[in-house]
């Protein structure tokens, strides 16, 4: 109808908030906000700072690093190409499931490596495997693929079926560009970039803090030259701070910015076309399947909680 929702009488609210606005304020400021809190103003010293031993990757294949990622990377793919499940998901998934078959499981979350490289192989696998219904269907898995698939729409190249046949080139290359980086990740990402970003551990955290805000807010201001963007940033820096305080996840919050006006416009289409009738939404087995299983994943939790209370 062309009426202006959710501006607060704000003239930069009127074409929506910006995915990198949010992103850079919930996922780069809230750590920065942590670091203030901790007040740390040592860095980690020359004793305490390893990078692993030749120990931990003896006997490969069969030490324990080896076979939790041979568990992990197929279990990533699988959470990966689920539309709207990827992200923090398979990193969690593949860390518990680990957690529940080690030998000792109260290691884990007290520095066991095999932890790490576990949930860190599943996001890993992750990130390629969430390109595919972001593709395909247009649902992004990840954040990752969020911003991919505005990186397509920004080109005026719409993600679904048809975007195998117009931009085939583009898709095709999207594959060989995940092929190439996850070599690549090995030589650069393992060995060499570790060893010399892991060096900002040394840096004491007051010192970092407002160093990672001067970015942020440097990018930002750049993004539309519009002091806004900024003042934007920062509160939802201050959301993300807070999730983080009362233990919420970020990642349906993004989700939700990203798959919002999508389920929108789907939404009005589907009442259009049933003349305002709800029931149209019913209408088929297909339709009455997919909303039976959503109230299953709504409710489930709540079943939980009614079993461990009772």
């Amino acid at each position: 109808t062309g009426f202006e929702r959710f501006t607060f009488g704000s003239l930069e609210l009127s074409d929506g908030i910006p995915l990198l606005i949010m992103l850079v304020g919930m996922y780069a400021l809230t750590p920065a906000w942590q670091m203030a809190e901790r007040a740390d103003k040592t860095g980690i010293s020359s004793k305490e700072f390893t990078l692993g031993k030749k120990d931990d990757y003896r006997d490969w294949p069969w030490n324990p690093i080896a076979r939790g990622w041979m568990r992990s990377i197929p279990l990533g793919i699988l959470v990966g190409i689920l539309p709207g499940v990827g992200g923090l998901a398979a990193g969690l998934i593949a860390y518990n499931e680990a957690k529940r078959s080690a030998d000792d499981p109260d290691s884990f979350g007290k520095g066991n490596p095999v932890g790490v490289a576990i949930a860190e192989s599943a996001n890993n696998a992750d990130n390629a495997a969430a390109m595919v219904p972001a593709l395909t269907l247009g649902i992004p898995g990840s954040g990752v693929a969020a911003l991919m698939m505005g990186g397509l729409l920004v080109h005026g190249l719409q993600p679904g079926p048809d975007l195998f046949h117009e931009a085939s080139d583009v898709v095709f290359g999207y594959m060989w560009a995940m092929l190439i980086t996850s070599a690549l990740i090995i030589p650069f990402g393992g060995v060499i970039a570790t060893r010399v970003f892991a060096n900002i551990l040394r840096v004491p955290q007051v010192m970092l803090m407002p160093l990672i805000i001067a970015v942020c807010s440097v990018g930002m201001f750049s993004f539309r030259n519009d002091l806004f963007d900024v003042v934007l940033m920062l509160c939802f820096g201050i959301i993300g701070y807070s999730f983080e305080r009362l233990k919420f996840p970020v990642a349906p919050m993004i989700l939700g910015l990203v798959l919002g006006e999508k389920a929108e416009f789907n939404f009005r289409t589907a009442l259009k076309i049933g003349l305002g009738d709800w029931t149209i939404l019913l209408a088929n087995p297909i339709s009455m399947v997919l909303a039976s299983l959503t109230a299953l994943v709504l409710l489930y939790p709540f079943w939980q909680s009614y079993k461990r209370n009772k």
